[in-house]
């Protein structure tokens, strides 16, 4: 097959970026050809153009603006561009957006399946981030402010709005006319369902177990003492705080069980996630590390006694397969698309990722028992390898692909142009 995958920046590290060079890679891999078209690529995150075999073409397509008139601009500026396809695939908000218009000003454009990671959050927060908004809700409201904005910036914040709620609106009537949509989990599957009405196939995501073999001649300072890890982007939804939180239990109860709470990864909250450590007398024990290189984070696994990421509402967690690959025992949620993939009491615990002393728990439990996480950690391994590699990922993909969809996500039966676009596709894949 030819395939387009269409994703909104690669300038930036993140599992989503990542999911789509995996998944050029290794379509190309089993004799596909692919052409990733994206609005900026970094080869400082991913590597020389030139050292991959599948195509990157960038364009000046708007990145992850949230402007509705450079959603058509983009669709404008690719309506040749995705022509000769057998799919074209975009990913995350607003690739999709831009492909629906490509193929409004070029409909030869071939049939179009998005791969959803997640809806856009904030246009539906009450399906999207419930269990946020409960955590919100516990907060003291912050004091109002005293004066008023100047004038520029309530208009400012006024046309904001106005573009959210057109993107919104859009979004809306966007997504029932693409031909097919896979989600990451069923989770997300079931929010596109509620948030849209359409047909949703869950594809369950997996991660590369490549390069994650012990590396025992490159030992580094960290296996000095056990530490705990959480490897995430800092934003609220990643529930870090929670942590914290259940850390400073820990230390209200005695010793620690571990030397540090390591964090790694950049994002908006980590000078204030820093704040609120040293508010709670953790400082000392908690390093918030920043970006890591792929080496590093190797490292980083590979020494973790433990490994704890209790997102709320989170869409699937490349960080629990990544952890298995190292035999690590695992702390999640109890909630969303990490629970289909950790089996509570077999290959991790879940806890109540809204109740700090539950987690403070869970983390007591594990680093207190060293057989207890050798289990976990062995039986994670052997579950990730036999089901969350991401060439069984992959498996699933293709077979979607290949596998006619019996309606089309407008309800009706899919039409003819469209169904013998899809045998043809594999025939030739």
């Amino acid at each position: 097959m030819r395939v387009a995958i269409v994703h909104p920046s690669l300038d930036v590290k993140g599992g989503a970026e990542n999911v789509v060079v995996w998944l050029a890679e290794e379509l190309v891999r089993r004799g596909h050809a692919v052409t990733v078209f994206t609005s900026a690529y970094d080869e400082g995150y991913y590597g020389p153009r030139a050292g991959h075999q599948f195509r990157i073409i960038t364009l000046d397509l708007g990145g992850y603006d949230i402007d509705p008139a450079k959603f058509i601009v983009a669709g404008w500026r690719l309506r040749n561009s995705l022509t000769g396809f057998d799919w074209v695939n975009p990913h995350n908000f607003p690739a999709y957006h831009w492909v629906h218009w490509a193929r409004r000003f070029n409909p030869q454009i071939g049939p179009v399946v998005w791969f959803c990671e997640e809806p856009v959050r904030h246009f539906y927060p009450e399906v999207c981030n419930s269990h946020l908004l409960q955590l919100e809700c516990r907060k003291p409201a912050s004091p109002s402010r005293s004066r008023p904005l100047p004038f520029a910036a309530r208009l400012r914040a006024r046309l904001g709005q106005q573009k959210l709620s057109v993107a919104r609106a859009m979004d809306l009537r966007v997504v029932p006319r693409l031909d097919r949509i896979l989600a990451n989990s069923e989770f997300i599957a079931s929010q596109v369902r509620t948030i849209f009405r359409v047909p949703v196939q869950a594809c369950l995501l997996g991660a590369p177990p490549a390069g994650r073999t012990s590396r025992t001649g490159r030992r580094s300072t960290l296996n000095a003492e056990p530490y705990l890890l959480t490897v995430s982007r800092l934003y609220p939804e990643k529930n870090i705080g929670a942590v914290l939180e259940a850390i400073k239990f820990l230390k209200t109860q005695g010793t620690l069980p571990f030397a540090r709470y390591v964090v790694a990864g950049e994002g908006p909250l980590k000078n204030a996630l820093a704040q609120r450590a040293r508010d709670l007398g953790i400082a000392d024990s908690v390093e918030l590390l920043g970006f890591v290189s792929d080496d590093d984070l190797a490292d980083l696994y590979q020494y973790a006694a433990l490994v704890i990421y209790v997102p709320l509402d989170e869409t699937y967690g490349l960080v629990f397969p990544e952890a298995a690959f190292w035999r690590k025992a695992v702390i999640g949620p109890d909630h969303g698309g990490p629970a289909e993939i950790i089996r509570h009491g077999e290959t991790g615990l879940q806890v109540d990722a809204t109740d700090p002393r539950a987690i403070a728990d869970a983390i007591a439990m594990c680093m207190r028992d060293p057989e207890l996480r050798a289990r976990l950690g062995n039986a994670a391994y052997e579950y990730a390898t036999a089901e969350l590699t991401f060439s069984h990922f992959v498996d699933r993909f293709e077979r979607c692909l290949r596998t006619p969809n019996p309606v089309g996500q407008s309800g009706q039966t899919q039409e003819p142009r469209t169904q013998r676009t899809v045998n043809s596709a594999a025939d030739r894949g």
